[in-house]
């Protein structure tokens, strides 16, 4: 019993998981105990009891239940590499094709239809920025609760906004523009300038595109508030080879300077702030290339490139580990996607670590003025 709340079991189905599979499995179902998923569902389903006749409740539940997997999903592989955010998904399929039935009353799944499991893979993959599950929770059951009141409501509505329309028809004034609302963002070369000094925003793109200012810097990283989270370094680097810079930030957790970073890209007129975590880049090139690890045997050379729905990291060269039938571990290497030697891969890394290292500033108003 925790919280109050009775105990909620774990069913794993007959059928053989490995270490790996199991750890996914077992980390992925226990986010939804943590969260009381399975409450949230029976509130959808007195929902659609009370509201049985309405189908946008229907809609709403269906959509909710879709974003408690996509959120879950995210809590999985927040900050975590690309191959292990691959990893994931190869463990999705093989549940998916082992245990492909409908899902029970008042349960959480690991897996789900094809179009759920293909929206998790593109969202899992690409690291986009996914949807709050429970927002939509809450969203739902306050629909549900005022739908009564609209038909009363609309009539009230109607005569207000006759009186509203008449005084918006008087009024001509443009809204003022003050000093803290974010610059152009077709002024490219202010752009950065103006987020490190803290005089506008960027888009977090890992907190479903929140708009946040360098000073809030913590909730890109954290909901914890006795968290201290601050950005100490800036480095300024095509990172994706686009022709164009972006910003990284150098970001300090609790006094520990490495723990992760905030890249900065320019898109479609705003600025996306992605966070990664330090072994998953590390050791920044001017070329753009970085070291990225998720274990001892597990490690690579990887550039990022960017997209529309995010970002994903290109594998230049990488090592990876498994198990055999008989438990025996088992590291394979691979260059330019391609089986090769350790000596092989040894040779590019070694290679790697010779490249010269971007240069990082201290995040200080002289040394933006001067680099930016």
């Amino acid at each position: 019993m925790a919280n109050g709340l009775p105990a909620i079991p774990v069913v794993l189905p007959t059928c053989d998981y490995s270490e790996e599979e199991l750890f996914f499995v077992l980390k992925h179902e226990l986010i939804h105990i943590k969260r009381h998923d399975i409450y949230f569902k029976l509130l959808f389903v007195i929902a659609n009891a009370l509201h049985w006749f309405n189908p946008f409740v229907y809609i709403m539940q269906r959509e909710a239940v879709v974003d408690m997997e996509l959120s879950c999903d995210e809590k999985v592989i927040q900050q975590t590499a690309y191959a292990v955010r691959k990893a994931y998904t190869e463990t999705l399929l093989s549940t998916f094709s082992k245990q492909h039935k409908k899902g029970t009353f008042l349960t959480t799944q690991f897996y789900g239809d094809k179009k759920i499991m293909k929206k998790r893979f593109k969202n899992i993959l690409t690291k986009s920025p996914k949807k709050n599950g429970l927002l939509i929770c809450i969203c739902a059951i306050c629909i549900t609760l005022i739908s009564g009141m609209l038909i009363g409501c609309s009539a009230l509505k109607n005569d207000s906004s006759k009186e509203s329309g008449q005084i918006d028809n008087d009024s001509s004034e443009e809204p003022m523009q003050t000093d803290l609302d974010p610059i152009n963002p077709g002024l490219e070369d202010n752009n950065y300038k103006s987020i490190l000094l803290g005089k506008s925003n960027f888009i977090c793109a890992d907190l479903a595109n929140k708009s946040l200012n360098i000073s809030e810097i913590g909730q890109a990283v954290t909901d914890d508030d006795s968290v201290a989270v601050s950005a100490t370094k800036f480095a300024m680097i095509d990172i994706d080879g686009d022709g164009e810079d972006e910003t990284i930030l150098w970001l300090q957790i609790n006094g520990i300077s490495n723990y992760g970073f905030e890249i900065l890209h320019y898109q479609n007129g705003e600025i996306l702030g992605y966070t990664l975590q330090y072994r998953a880049f590390m050791n920044l090139k001017t070329d753009g290339t970085f070291l990225f690890s998720s274990g001892a045997a597990d490690s690579g050379i990887g550039k990022i490139n960017f997209s529309e729905t995010g970002y994903h990291i290109n594998s230049q060269a990488y090592s990876q580990s498994g198990f055999d039938s008989n438990n025996e571990l088992i590291v394979q290497y691979f260059v330019n996607n391609e089986s090769c030697s350790e000596d092989e891969f040894n040779d590019v890394i070694n290679g790697q670590e010779q490249k010269a290292d971007v240069e990082w500033y201290d995040l200080s108003e002289n040394n933006i003025n001067a680099v930016l």
